[in-house]
């Protein structure tokens, strides 16, 4: 059943975010790697989420989180790589 919920959270997330609704995206993203911790697909979409918040720390765990659960993949890697990208330039 959780598995289920965390399915729909995460696809409202994806809904909210094409619509611009991050903080929404983000609540429902939240949900889904709660109630699914191994949920990659939501971890990667949660830290898009952020990242659009220039929230890039926290981003970077989730992505990070994301990679550690499905190693390979290409497009968890690239957001990771621009988020500390953005990273460096916020450093003073």
């Amino acid at each position: 059943m959780d598995d289920n919920h965390a399915n729909i959270h995460n696809d409202l997330g994806i809904m909210m975010q094409l619509q611009g609704k991050i903080d929404s995206a983000i609540v429902h993203f939240r949900q889904a790697v709660k109630l699914r911790p191994d949920y990659a697909e939501a971890h990667n979409n949660l830290g898009v989420s952020l990242a659009i918040q220039n929230k890039i720390d926290e981003a970077i765990i989730h992505f990070r989180e994301a990679l550690r659960i499905i190693p390979d993949s290409v497009k968890t890697q690239d957001n990771l790589n621009i988020a500390l990208e953005k990273q460096k330039k916020n450093l003073p």
